[in-house]
């Protein structure tokens, strides 16, 4: 702590007397650069003696003096007295000034002692002082490596020469790297060089002590031998007795501690055994405990949502009676005979149309207004209300099969009347359903009524008139299998299109035999071309999806304000959290594993060359692996995985990137046994039943994602989440047309969301859960594209499945710090939590800014260096700590 500062002031009645010590100062100074020492010395010791008598000890002026005095001094080889007066000085300047900081001054100083020491011989105490301030310097600057090679000289002196060579090595190559002066350099080589004299004759002074002493032992070993042999035979008896007992206590006790041993290897082996028991059941019992937590609020809310649209329901259905009565009474008013709105029974499992309409019977072009129709039949084959038979009796005709197979004359015209026309004909408006899908927030309440559906094209007009049957052909002679409800996928208007009757629509997942798809999706590479392009033609024709597909949304946008948000959010990046972890980074140390599962990797990519030159065990990134083709090399020939390996090593540039080819390109349909396979050789350890070493990674990530849930997969998965393994996984790109794919949606998985730059929501986001709010950019994200293309090397990109590795890397930095800790502190021994959902979400959390209802992860909120690691660490624990209930 700074306490004060030297004295210098000065009264001006010694104005005359100061001005006189200054022209003396300045003299010795200048017999000083001529070499004139003795005269030097005999001006400064004047000018010390004015001032310790007439400003005191602690005057800046007096300290001052005595430097120069000792200057002088030290330059006639009077080393003892320069070294008293530098004493003097160092002492006053620590009183006054104190030591934290150090002043340059008091460095100067400090020094100069160190020389003095020098000149006396004393090395360990230069050496001492030397080293001090050396450890007070931050940066290796050309000052400090001065004081380096001074240290290392006193080393040297002390004959501490491997000491003296390391650190010699350390300055040399500084030097050499900040540009010092030819005469810099030459010195630390030639102060090396004598160290490396030094050392090997010190080696050949110890050799030839140890080769004498081995004579001399020799020689008394041989002195020995002879007097033995001439004690031999009175003592061989005692010998070959105690020889032979001590060859049966030694075996006798090395069999006890044998089995002492194996008694205590087993029960280690049995308590490891039950520990990792316990601590998997604790994890797996966690696991579930999640999903039946996450399961509850699914059903919870899907109770909601269905008592909400039950309730909608039956507010419609009455809203559409009171309209019918209010109907019936303006007619009556108008002096028109009113039809009946004819409403039916519809099965809760049958899909409705989003708008219940009722059929609306209108008078025939013929007629005039306000006459009656000239049928007495209503629509339901019975007579018509009010008009009765000539007899009495009701009038009953057969039902006629289709409009065609009636008289002309008794055809009658019927126009489709919306709500909103009965409303503007009643003179009010009340808004619609506004549902975009069949079923979604319209499907009827079981046991209500509600209106015909509106005719169909070719079909009756008349409310209950059966839809007229389509001849069979060839090719639909089968019997069809039971229809099911309309898939969600599919809009109001596809409905309508793809079936004439809502009620015989039919689901995606039941098509016909000739365009159906296997209950498990078949491998790319193993499908024959020709099926395959077969099976992709169908599905363009008919509007399908797949049932599995890799996530990008589309290309990135080529306008500033992206791509400024983007480079923006890089560059923060790489100013705060890299520079946070790149002092401490080890290259021979213990780094982060990912496992990367997508289309393979281009090596062959310019940005991948100087990683593929370096020795096998430095790569970072490893020798892909092709689960899809036996053999096959995994070359990425889509770019989608050389964008992804790309952005992990752009994110986390110290991470070991393993990568598994389990799809081909961005058409193709995911095999849910290659991905589980894949997935089991990323987190095992040991071998593979094919004699393959697995990788033991740290994290997975996933840019792909299932629209039905694949039990081998999640086998995989819930195995990787024990061991303990972070398991990320790409939400989806088709916003809220569909929800979260699966395994994203699967307990345990993070479920990585899109963001821009700024951190604002990505518009083809799937719905937003609860428990799945995570978010990153991934939006106009430029990385490395294949070379197999049209020559363009890097693209930008957006998509969940952009997000993802980027989040992955993000985990991957905050266990390359956990990493950097010391063995004993809390962050290693606690690393397995770090490597749960838990965990690690609680982190996530910490550097997480809310927006939009999504958690956007901003790794500089956390990982900063601006901050002290200390701080940092202190948070992470204060985190953690609260995760365990601490």
């Amino acid at each position: 702590m700074v306490m004060g500062a030297l004295d210098k002031y000065v009264d001006g009645s010694k104005r005359d007397e100061a001005l006189r010590w200054k022209e003396r100062y300045e003299k010795a100074n200048k017999l000083a650069d001529e070499g004139k020492f003795d005269e030097a010395v005999i001006l400064c010791q004047q000018n010390l003696d004015w001032s310790l008598k007439t400003l005191g000890t602690k005057h800046n002026c007096t300290v001052s003096d005595q430097e120069a005095l000792a200057q002088a001094f030290y330059s006639v080889k009077n080393f003892e007295e320069a070294r008293k007066l530098d004493l003097a000085a160092l002492t006053t300047r620590i009183l006054v000034e104190g030591t934290d900081p150090p002043s340059k001054e008091l460095l100067e100083v400090q020094l100069n002692l160190a020389q003095d020491y020098v000149g006396l011989k004393k090395y360990k105490e230069a050496a001492k002082i030397y080293e001090d301030v050396y450890k007070g310097y931050k940066d290796n600057d050309i000052q400090a490596l001065k004081i380096a090679y001074d240290l290392a000289a006193c080393w040297h002196h002390l004959r501490d020469y491997a000491k003296s060579r390391d650190l010699n090595q350390l300055v040399l190559e500084q030097r050499i790297k900040l540009g010092a002066s030819e005469e810099q350099i030459a010195q630390s080589r030639e102060a090396l060089k004598q160290n490396l004299k030094r050392i090997e004759a010190v080696g050949k002074k110890e050799e030839a002590a140890e080769k004498k002493k081995a004579e001399e032992e020799a020689e008394k070993k041989e002195k020995k031998e002879k007097a033995s042999l001439a004690r031999k035979p009175e003592h061989e008896g005692k010998a070959a007795e105690k020889s032979e007992s001590e060859t049966k206590t030694t075996a006798k006790m090395k069999a006890t501690e044998g089995e002492k041993t194996e008694t205590k290897a087993a029960d280690q082996r049995k308590a490891n055994e039950a520990a990792e028991k316990k601590r998997l059941e604790e994890v797996e019992a966690r696991a579930l405990e999640r999903e039946r937590l996450a399961k509850e609020t699914r059903f919870k809310e899907r109770a909601e949502k269905s008592s909400a649209a039950l309730k909608a329901r039956m507010e419609e259905v009455e809203a559409d009676r009171a309209i019918s009565r209010e109907f019936a009474k303006a007619s009556r008013e108008w002096g028109v005979e009113q039809k009946p709105i004819r409403w039916k029974m519809v099965d809760p499992h049958t899909p409705s149309s989003p708008i219940p309409i009722p059929m609306i019977n209108v008078e025939k072009p013929q007629q005039k207004r306000w006459s009656a129709p000239k049928s007495d039949v209503n629509f339901l084959g019975g007579p018509s209300p009010g008009i009765p038979s000539s007899n009495n009796q009701s009038i009953s005709r057969p039902r006629a099969r289709s409009q065609d197979a009636r008289d002309t004359t008794e055809k009658i015209q019927f126009r489709h009347i919306s709500r909103s026309d009965i409303f503007s004909q009643l003179g009010s408006v009340q808004a619609g359903s506004s549902s975009s899908e069949v079923g979604d927030k319209s499907l009827p309440m079981p046991g209500s009524w509600v209106p015909s559906k509106p005719a169909q094209e070719g079909q009756s007009q008349f409310g209950t008139a059966p839809p007229r049957r389509q001849n069979k052909t060839p090719e639909n002679s089968k019997k069809e299998p039971d229809q099911k409800a309309p898939s969600l996928a599919l809009k109001p208007e596809q409905a309508f299109k793809s079936t004439p009757d809502l009620s015989r629509s039919r689901s995606l997942n039941n098509r016909k035999e000739k365009e159906a798809v296997p209950a498990r999706a078949k491998s790319v590479s193993v499908t024959p071309v020709e099926k395959r392009a077969k099976s992709l033609e169908t599905e363009q024709s008919t509007g399908e999806q797949h049932y599995s597909q890799l996530f990008d949304a589309k290309g990135g946008k080529n306008d500033d304000d992206s791509t400024f948000a983007a480079r923006s959010w890089f560059r923060a990046l790489e100013l705060e959290t890299q520079k946070l972890l790149l002092p401490l980074r080890r290259s021979n140390g213990k780094r982060v594993k990912i496992a990367i599962l997508d289309t393979g990797v281009d090596l062959s990519h310019p940005d991948f060359k100087e990683d593929q030159s370096a020795s096998r065990m430095n790569r970072r990134i490893k020798p892909p692996e092709d689960f899809l083709d036996v053999g096959g090399k995994a070359h990425d020939t889509c770019g989608h995985g050389t964008h992804g390996v790309g952005l992990l090593r752009k994110v986390a540039p110290e991470a070991d990137i393993y990568v598994a080819r389990v799809a081909k390109d961005f058409d193709g349909i995911l095999d849910p046994e290659v991905v589980a396979k894949a997935i089991d050789r990323a987190c095992s350890t040991g071998k593979c039943s094919e004699g393959k070493k697995n990788w033991n990674v740290d994290i997975i990530t996933m840019s792909f994602g299932l629209y039905q849930i694949s039990p081998i997969v999640r086998t995989a998965i819930r195995h990787a989440l024990a061991r303990p393994v972070l398991v990320f996984a790409a939400a989806s790109n088709n916003g809220t047309r569909r929800d979260i794919a699966f395994p994203a949606s699967m307990t345990g998985v993070f479920c990585i969301n899109s963001a821009s730059g700024d951190g604002g929501r990505s518009s083809f986001n799937p719905e937003l859960k609860p428990d799945k709010t995570f978010s990153i950019i991934g939006e106009n994200v430029r990385s490395t594209w294949t070379t197999h293309g049209n020559g363009d090397l890097h693209r930008l990109m957006s998509g969940t499945s952009v997000a993802t590795p980027i989040a992955a890397a993000v985990a991957a930095l905050v266990l390359e710090y956990v990493l950097q800790n010391d063995p004993e502190s809390f962050l290693i021994k606690h690393l397995d939590e770090f490597k749960e959902y838990d965990g690690m979400s609680k982190i996530f959390s910490l550097m997480s800014k809310h927006r939009d209802g999504y958690k956007n992860i901003v790794p500089w909120e956390v990982l900063t260096a601006v901050g002290a690691r200390r701080s940092i660490t202190g948070r992470i624990e204060w985190e953690m700590k609260g995760f365990e209930g601490q």
